[in-house]
């Protein structure tokens, strides 16, 4: 669980990060936070999409807003860089999802973050 990975963290590159992330993303919070967040980004696009739909958990749940606001962020730039092989509506569910649960948590500024988000992966 989280214990066994934060002992991995330091050395951790490739499948191993992979693994981390998952945990993190499904188990973690605001202490994991920066980790999944930098190592998802360094990510490769068929990574990241296996991985997309527990980060977006983790994102819909973080507690902070500036951290939720750099998730849904990544998750916006994966949606336009990939909109061409047609991942837009994927992403536009995952964005709505988080969506509703930055709204029961009272945080406008990610309320409005994934609206401008989910209009940039939808614009033609």
């Amino acid at each position: 669980g989280l214990k066994s990975a934060k002992t991995l963290e330091k050395d951790s590159k490739g499948v191993l990060a992979q693994g981390i992330i998952n945990i993190y993303a499904e188990q973690g919070g605001a202490e994991q936070w920066p980790y999944v967040y930098t190592n998802f980004k360094e990510l490769g696009a068929q990574s990241k999409f296996e991985l997309l739909p527990k980060f977006s958990t983790m994102v819909s749940r973080l507690e902070k807003s500036e951290d939720a606001r750099q998730g849904i962020e990544e998750i916006k730039t994966v949606g336009v860089r990939y909109k061409s092989f047609g991942v837009g509506p994927f992403i536009s569910t995952m964005l709505t999802n988080i969506k509703e649960q930055r709204t029961k948590l009272n945080d406008e500024a990610s309320v409005k973050a994934v609206e401008q988000a989910i209009a940039e992966v939808n614009a033609k």
